[in-house]
């Protein structure tokens, strides 16, 4: 039997001695009946010792929880049960887990705590997001902040798990997605030089099939050029023999004299401060005419 079936099973038994109103001296005999297994072996046992001590037969009930407390709990259960309490966390749990072993602990410690120190350790088990919404409300108990996390976690689960930064971030860390592209149909190997051949042209001779290095038809590059819309070949290197014209100066170019404006001419001086002097405008007169 693990220490919680035990418990368990004492808060059970006290219950249905409460509801059947039995006395408090017959609890315990009522009890000795519903032993089992380990527990039934242990309560002889019990008895026999007690009996060869010449001690007498316990007939009260709080002792006799407290001798069965020793026996099937650990020594040490009281202060396990404490320091699990103090580090429960919700972590990835949901709410409902997380109030379960909330409640359990709690009936498992015997704690003086007010209901609002209750309601500040239950939320402080939760996970961030629950806290800073629950602070703003006013719970009045342990299970009104149960409800009100219930409601927060659907509200949260409703939302996208990742924001735009950290989805564009892993869609950019991601490798691109390849698409198969269609294979072309083979083209057979008799008929590609054909169609490569088809392609250029002689710029010699001006006949499809061949390069310019390998034409044998003319020697004169370029003459093939140009060609005449009826197919002949036009030496467009014709007209280019002749003599350079050059102007012989013999036709006259008209003169043109351009002459500069003429009249008088305002120039404006002024003295600078530090020399004591006042500023002083003057006037040159400057005529570039013919003198009368």
């Amino acid at each position: 039997m693990s220490p919680e079936e035990f418990l368990d099973w004492v808060n059970a038994v006290e219950e249905i001695m409460d509801f059947k109103e039995v006395p408090m001296e017959r609890r315990v005999p009522l009890m000795a009946t519903r032993l089992r297994g380990r527990a039934s072996a242990w309560w002889q046992q019990l008895k026999i010792s007690r009996n060869r001590q010449g001690k007498t037969k316990i007939t009260d009930w709080e002792k006799l929880k407290k001798k069965m407390r020793v026996e099937f709990l650990p020594h040490n259960y009281t202060r396990i049960m404490y320091q699990r309490l103090q580090n429960l966390r919700q972590n990835t749990r949901s709410v409902d887990d997380y109030t379960d072993e909330f409640y359990q602990l709690v009936a498992r410690n015997d704690l003086s705590e007010t209901q609002e120190q209750l309601i500040l350790r239950y939320v402080g088990g939760l996970r961030a997001q629950f806290q800073d919404e629950l602070i703003m409300y006013d719970l009045c108990s342990v299970s009104d902040a149960h409800q009100r996390a219930l409601v927060l976690e659907k509200r949260f689960a409703r939302r996208p798990v990742g924001n735009w930064s950290s989805t564009a971030r892993a869609s950019a860390g991601a490798a691109p997605s390849t698409r198969a592209v269609p294979s072309q149909p083979a083209v057979p190997a008799a008929i590609k030089p054909a169609a490569a051949a088809s392609t250029y042209k002689c710029f010699k001779c001006g006949e499809p099939g061949h390069r310019m290095a390998d034409c044998r038809k003319s020697d004169r590059p370029g003459k093939a050029l140009f060609i005449k819309p009826d197919g002949a070949i036009h030496d467009s290197l014709e007209g280019y023999d002749q003599e350079p014209l050059f102007d012989n100066g013999s036709e006259e170019m008209e003169e043109i004299i351009v002459e500069g404006d003429t009249g008088p001419l305002l120039v404006v001086r002024r003295e600078s401060p530090n020399s004591g002097h006042d500023y002083n405008i003057g006037l040159c007169f400057h005529y570039d005419g013919p003198d009368d």
